[in-house]
């Protein structure tokens, strides 16, 4: 019976591991999306801040640099990203 206890350990310890993996890769692909964003708002700022800025306090969202819009699209757009890819065959 003890290889049967052994083997049921491995299988949960491997199940929990791939579980915090897979955990702790979406968080750390959030967190980069964050800053990749934040860096981009940034350089996209130089550019056209003003005109992004604008547009965004006429439609009442006020009080933001490009870097925090960037950070802030960044950040929900790591959530719609598609994680299987559909390919066709013809």
């Amino acid at each position: 019976m003890k290889g049967s206890s052994d083997s049921f350990l491995g299988v949960i310890s491997v199940t929990l591991g791939g579980i915090l993996l897979v955990g702790g890769s979406l968080i750390a692909a959030t967190i980069l999306s964050t800053v990749a964003g934040w860096f981009i708002g940034w350089v996209v700022g130089w550019f056209f801040g003003d005109t992004i800025l604008m547009f965004l306090s006429q439609v009442g969202i006020h009080g933001f640099t490009m870097a925090q819009v960037g950070a802030s699209l960044g950040f929900v757009g790591s959530f719609f990203r598609s994680s299987l890819k559909a390919e066709k065959n013809d």
